[in-house]
């Protein structure tokens, strides 16, 4: 598969650099938010360790949602010559943002599982921590549209970079912190709780990955090296916390063909051990 992280970082000669560029992924850096669905959900990202890929570094984002355990969302790259972002997800690439865009300028940028074009509105800043920052304002092909921040990312949180017009589900960042300091409150979000002290998140560090995803159907499971498949088992939860499908695994393989479009969240588990959660969009 052509690794399209290394194309275009070696292409940074031709790319727009910003000297007072301010990057996103630093392990200080945490973003709080609300999914504002049918229910009200929290959740929290987070840079984790380092991880090294086709010799490239990529920085490990956790995701913790409020009453579950922190689980590894994907591997993110940050190139802050050319102020892109890229993420991994098992064995698929995608592209999060360009903080080079102007306005008029288009892009096609991944959220919430898809692809979605967009189009730059306007370009102006904001304070972060008391710096200016650029902030990008966009519309969506399909309806819509938000804002990245630098340093920051998506209003929608960090591996969301566009959203589109998706049922019941509606996630905000509320805040962001560079390290245990609030560095920018969401003016838009009245039930914030900015104020509250930043507690360290607890890693589990054994996690896993689900693609493709989103997915029609099947998804596959990279699993910890440490354990068999055999040994594990899966809790599948929908957006009001439902308990809709339990799975004792053979394979490494799920079928959520039968299950209604929609955004879940998949446990995995060795024997009454929570090993990880992570987000599924079933489309």
């Amino acid at each position: 598969m052509k690794n399209i992280i290394l194309a275009l970082i070696l292409l940074g000669a031709s790319a727009r650099a910003h000297s007072q560029y301010h990057p996103m992924l630093d392990s200080s850096h945490t973003w709080l938010g609300k999914n504002y669905g049918l229910i009200v959900t929290p959740f929290k990202y987070f840079i984790g360790d380092d991880v090294i890929v086709d010799g490239i570094t990529h920085k490990a984002l956790w995701v913790e949602y409020e009453g579950q355990e922190p689980s590894m969302y994907g591997l993110l790259v940050e190139d802050t010559t050319n102020q892109i972002v890229y993420m991994t997800q098992g064995d698929v690439e995608v592209f999060l943002y360009d903080f080079s865009l102007e306005v008029g300028e288009q892009a096609t940028v991944y959220g919430v599982g898809d692809s979605h074009l967009i189009t730059v509105t306007e370009v102006t800043s904001v304070q972060v921590n008391n710096t200016a920052r650029k902030k990008i304002v966009f519309t969506e092909e399909q309806g819509g549209g938000g804002y990245w921040i630098e340093g920051i990312g998506s209003v929608y949180g960090v591996p969301d970079a566009a959203l589109g017009l998706i049922l019941d589900f509606y996630p905000q960042v509320t805040c962001f912190y560079e390290g245990n300091n609030l560095a920018w409150d969401n003016p838009d979000i009245i039930d914030s709780d900015c104020g509250l002290t930043l507690s360290t998140p607890e890693i589990n560090e054994v996690s896993f990955i689900a693609f493709p995803n989103p997915t029609q159907g099947m998804i596959q499971l990279q699993i910890p090296a440490q354990y068999s498949v055999m040994q594990l088992c899966t809790k599948l939860y929908n957006v009001t916390g439902e308990l809709v499908a339990e799975n004792t695994l053979t394979t490494n393989q799920i079928n959520l063909e039968s299950l209604p479009m929609g955004v879940y969240a998949l446990q995995l588990f060795s024997g009454s051990t929570q090993l990880g959660t992570t987000r599924i969009i079933k489309t």
